[in-house]
């Protein structure tokens, strides 16, 4: 049985980001795959956050006001599977973890598991109860 991928043509995914390349791979619980990333708009030489010396996690306004970055690689996957995200499996790949925003849209579109870069296959109920367990 073969699998339908509905990867993005090469062209339709914007150049990477200069501080991390993110992907996310999206598998439908239909077998379709999806594929998004953080790609921007407007790439630039170096980093504008880590030239101003900014953490992770930090001045992602700047990706979006400055490199034109659309999404994190998250919700734009979600983005191309649309409906197709409920009861699927998204990998992140490049990233060992995901922000409050995009924990946020995956379980909004009913995703089921989320596996991390670092190869941690966890069910999402769970994932969800520790990100709750941090927030103010």
């Amino acid at each position: 049985m073969g699998v339908a991928v509905a990867a993005p043509e090469r062209a339709e995914l914007l150049p990477p980001c200069r501080r991390r390349n993110v992907v996310a791979v999206l598998v439908a619980a239909d077998g379709r795959v999806f594929v998004g990333s953080n790609g921007v708009a407007l790439p630039l030489p170096q980093c504008p956050r880590i030239q101003a010396g900014m953490k992770g996690g930090e001045g992602w306004e700047i990706c979006r006001e400055v490199c034109k970055q659309r999404n994190h690689a998250e919700r734009d996957v979600l983005a191309r599977a649309g409906t197709a995200a409920m009861g699927g499996t998204l990998y992140l790949i490049g990233h060992e973890r995901v922000c409050p925003d995009c924990m946020d849209a995956i379980q909004r579109a009913g995703v089921l598991e989320l596996v991390v870069a670092l190869g941690q296959s966890v069910p999402l109920p769970r994932i969800a109860d520790q990100h709750e367990s941090r927030s103010p």
